[in-house]
């Protein structure tokens, strides 16, 4: 009998067309405002993201999708002006060396001990393991996209200004720098 070979083939096509109707869905590093996942975002949680200001992107580290949008306070923009720096090298990851020209993955403070070390990453991808990594600031003139363990990574190019919060301690993989 043919009959089974026949609807294999009419299921086939049946998906194929649908697929090639589906409007794609891939993610764009462009703009704050044409993602999918903006829509976990209120109207004025999108415009202060786009506004330029110093913000707070809290992120959901499941997900890599914004869940909130808030202005950095004077002295969390101080904070994060404090991080200690150090000299480049010929290296894109540099440990303690986040300044206002680089990313910079901020260390977590461990109940065990003393903070991991900050560290700063010049334009360009990096991969690599780094353990206990809290938030990420991205200065002016630059954007940034983050990756962790579980193959997660932030939705989108983020910056500049903006401090990246993952909500926790999390293991980095992964790095993007661009020029703004």
């Amino acid at each position: 009998m043919k009959m089974p070979t026949i609807v294999g083939a009419l299921v086939v096509g049946l998906l194929a067309a649908t697929i090639a109707s589906t409007p794609s869905i891939a993610a764009s590093t462009s703009g704050p405002g044409d993602l999918a996942g903006d829509d976990t975002l209120s109207v004025s949680e999108q415009e202060l993201l786009q506004s330029g200001e110093p913000v707070k992107v809290l992120v959901d580290a499941e997900t890599g999708l914004p869940v909130s949008v808030e202005r950095l306070t004077a002295s969390e923009i101080d904070e994060i002006i404090a991080v200690p720096s150090s000299q480049a090298t010929t290296k894109t990851a540099y440990p303690n060396a986040c300044t206002s020209v680089r990313g910079c993955w901020r260390g977590v403070a461990l109940p065990s001990g003393p903070p991991s070390q900050s560290i700063g990453f010049g334009v360009g991808v990096t991969a690599g393991t780094w353990n206990n990594r809290g938030d990420f600031w991205v200065p002016p003139g630059l954007k940034a996209k983050i990756c962790w363990v579980s193959n997660q990574c932030t939705d989108r190019l983020y910056g500049p200004n903006v401090l990246i919060e993952t909500g926790g301690n999390v293991v980095g993989t992964k790095v993007t720098v661009v020029k703004n």
